[in-house]
Formats: C-alpha cells, structure tokens, sequence
C-alpha cells in the first residue's frame, strides 16, 4: 500500500516560516524597546554644573524609569523623599515614603551601591551649606530660552547640601516642579576641591525615631 508523502513535505517550510516570522516579530520588539529606553530615558530635574559629577542614588530601573518619565509630564510623584545624613564611612542614608509605605536607604557613592536598611546607624551627621551654594553645583538642562535657565534653577532644588563626613559629597533632593522627586549626591571634578567645613558646621541627624515623628507630622 503506497502513502502520499506530499503533506509531509510542506511541514518542514511552514515550521521554517514560523520560525522566521517569530525571529522579525522579537527583533521588531527588540529594537522598539531600544527605541523607547532612549526616548523615555529617565533624567532627574537637575544636573552637574561643570567640573562636578554626579550620581543618581534614586535610579529607577527599566520600567520604574519610564514610569517616571510619564509621571513627569503628567506632573505626578509617588514617592517623597528625606535626606537623613551621612555615615562615619561616607555612605548616605535616606527616607522614601512611596503609596504610603516609609523605608530606609542606604547609598555608598563610592561603589554606587544601593540597598533597604531596616535600621539607621547610632550616629550620623552632615555638613549643612545652603541653597544658594548648591545652585553654582548643578543646572537646569532643557531650558528655552536660555536666558531662564537661571532663574528656573531654584524651583527644581527642594533642600539645601547634605555634606559627608569628609567633604567631599554633597547629597540634595530634587523635584520636576510638580513631578517626581530625586536624590542626587554631587561630588567635585577633582577631589582637591572638597568643601571646607570645620567639626562646628556638622549637624547632628535625628535618630530613627525621630525621623519617624517628623515623617508623620509633615504628612
């Protein structure tokens, strides 16, 4: 008895143009979600300012970055944030209430390493220096005209400098006029620029639940 092969000889070029199909379909994909992580890259409100650098300590992953790049032109925030101080080993710590739940943040800029904290440290302090001398470190990108750059720099910065121990990082927050909230931690080009603070301009931060009380009586 003699069977037909001929059905059997058009599965392997229908498999064949699946295949291929599926290949274009996630290259096209692919190449979209490039497309899209470079549109809707995610940048805090504020820059460095030449001869400074700059690290973005509440960097959002792929997808946290483009929902922030949403919430800044739609003006939204859904996270706030408070700078606590820095520790003996230059590492700063930060308070983020997001949809209503408080945690505590660690940040080591020299590995830019990041990570949740269930406690702070029994000491941690920081050098103060005010706003006015945190402006010289940082510009407002996307300014236009210009001339307004300067003028829409003070609305973006939310804090005064957050100095560590040894003068050479300073940690501010900043905000999209009404959008999202940043921490940024600002660090000189050239490390013989370090801020001079004598031991008399430390200020010493709140314990753990004292931030907790200040936390409930701004909200």
């Amino acid at each position: 008895m003699m069977t037909s092969l001929a059905p059997y000889s058009r599965i392997r070029p229908l498999h064949s143009r699946r295949v291929q199909r599926l290949a274009i379909a996630m290259l096209l994909i692919g190449l979209l979600v490039v497309l899209l992580t470079g549109l809707f890259r995610y940048q805090p409100a504020l820059s460095a300012a030449p001869g400074y650098t700059m690290q973005l300590v509440t960097a959002p992953d792929l997808f946290g970055g483009f929902i922030k790049t949403i919430q800044t032109g739609l003006e939204q925030r859904s996270c706030q944030y408070m700078i606590v101080g820095w520790s003996k080993d230059d590492a700063l710590y930060y308070q983020a209430t997001c949809n209503s739940q408080t945690q505590f943040w660690r940040f080591a800029p020299q590995s830019g390493a990041s990570g949740q904290v269930a406690d702070l440290p029994d000491r941690i302090s920081y050098g103060s220096i005010p706003a006015s001398e945190v402006l010289k470190m940082v510009r407002a990108d996307g300014i236009s005209p210009e001339r307004y750059e300067s003028v829409t720099r003070p609305l973006l910065l939310k804090s005064s400098g957050y100095v560590s121990d040894d003068g050479h990082w300073t940690a501010i927050i900043t905000q999209h006029v009404y959008g999202p909230q940043d921490i940024v931690v600002l660090a000189p080009a050239r490390s013989a620029n370090r801020s001079k603070l004598t031991s008399t301009q430390r200020i010493l931060s709140p314990s753990r639940a004292e931030v907790g009380w200040a936390a409930k009586a701004v909200g």
